[in-house]
């Protein structure tokens, strides 16, 4: 008898743009652009107002990502909870204030799914 090994389930992030009110309609499009073109491992992508953010929700990002400056922009990956139990030892989330620094996390991401 053969078997076929079964494919994992893909790991998946939701990316959070937390962005100050001088950031225009268009940055937020040039950024969701750049996610989606450079990754497929990204299901969506919410912008949000950092004035407009709930100051628990900003006090619980701190406290996860102390080295994040919470008054500039900054990224968020979460995994989906759905792709939690397909590999433990992929990060469970992400944050950074540099477009760049998230865009290496996800292909980084990317790239250890398709090595195992």
């Amino acid at each position: 008898m053969f078997f076929r090994k079964k494919k994992p389930e893909p790991i998946l992030y939701e990316v959070s743009v937390f962005a100050t009110q001088n950031v225009t309609e268009e940055e937020f499009d040039g950024w969701t652009d750049d996610v989606f073109e450079a990754v497929s491992n990204v299901i969506s992508i919410e912008h949000a107002v950092l004035e407009e953010v709930l100051p628990e929700e900003i006090e619980d990002i701190r406290f996860r990502f102390p080295e994040i400056d919470v008054t500039r922009t900054f990224f968020l990956a979460e995994r989906l909870t759905e792709s939690l139990g397909s590999r433990d030892a992929a990060p469970q989330s992400y944050c950074t204030n540099e477009l760049i620094g998230m865009l290496e996390f996800l292909k980084q991401a990317e790239r250890a799914q398709k090595v195992t």
